[in-house]
């Protein structure tokens, strides 16, 4: 039974299996599948990815299955719908050249949970609709969904404690600026409902790289969104209250200069 599963998997080119699906497969009762499902996973055929659901560990690994470590073809099966996002697609999209330590995924379902093993993940909840900007790629064999650029961009500024700090959310500021679509990010913005994300995204872009030029219609455009109250740009728990004001945005900066900045260039 346990050949089975394993070879029928492998022959139909499958990745993953449920206890029910093992049961319907070799003809046993749901109780009797998990067993089954328990005993390939402590022998290392299949790997546990959630309440009933297994990993196939690839047989052309050998005769000794190890767990596997792509984390991009064990984290697509982790939940469905989802999407790597924030420090994980930064990195992706070369925004950021220190690859994470924990992977994050992006999902509109309830799950804000933790994973380590045998990669770590953080599941990370969002509300249905900022779920979106998502594009497939692929990475070493396996097919998945990820943030695109903008949207990379525009969560680095709406959660940079999920990219390290304000300063690594300025670094993938930094190095999008020269390729985003304008048009897109200002329907992004827009999509969101999150004036304040917009009016910390104008003031950033605006003093961060300023060889590269936002156009004017974006600019215009977002600034028409800003105004009273004021906002903090970073968080206030961290940075408290006070720091300059940037009139045109409406924004205090809270943020010591290098703590956000590093070794970016500024106006």
């Amino acid at each position: 039974m346990e050949s089975r599963v394993v070879l029928g998997l492998t022959a139909e080119k499958r990745d993953s299996i449920t206890v029910e699906e093992i049961a319907a497969r070799v003809g046993v009762t749901r109780t009797y599948a998990a067993k089954i499902a328990h005993t390939l996973s402590r022998k290392r055929w299949l790997q546990r990815i959630g309440r009933g659901r297994y990993l196939l560990n690839p047989p052309e690994n050998g005769p000794d299955p190890v767990p596997d470590t792509n984390a991009f073809r064990v984290g697509s099966h982790l939940i469905d719908p989802y999407a790597f996002a924030y420090s994980t697609a930064a990195t992706l999209h070369g925004l950021l050249t220190q690859n994470p330590r924990t992977f994050h995924l992006a999902t509109p379902r309830k799950a804000e949970r933790s994973l380590q093993e045998p990669v770590a993940f953080r599941l990370v909840h969002v509300s249905p609709p900022r779920f979106f900007g998502l594009q497939r790629v692929q990475r070493h064999g396996t097919e998945f969904w990820v943030t695109d650029l903008e949207k990379t961009m525009l969560d680095a500024v709406d959660r940079p404690d999920l990219l390290g700090g304000m300063a690594h959310a300025v670094q993938v500021l930094h190095a999008a600026k020269p390729r985003l679509d304008y048009r897109k990010l200002l329907n992004y913005v827009r999509r969101t409902g999150n004036r304040s994300l917009g009016q910390r995204i104008g003031h950033l872009l605006t003093r961060i790289r300023p060889e590269v030029p936002v156009p004017e219609s974006f600019t215009a455009k977002l600034l028409r969104d800003a105004g009273p109250p004021w906002i903090r740009l970073g968080p206030v728990r961290e940075f408290g209250r006070e720091g300059d004001h940037d009139r045109l945005w409406h924004v205090i900066v809270n943020v010591p200069e290098e703590r956000l900045l590093g070794e970016v260039r500024v106006r």
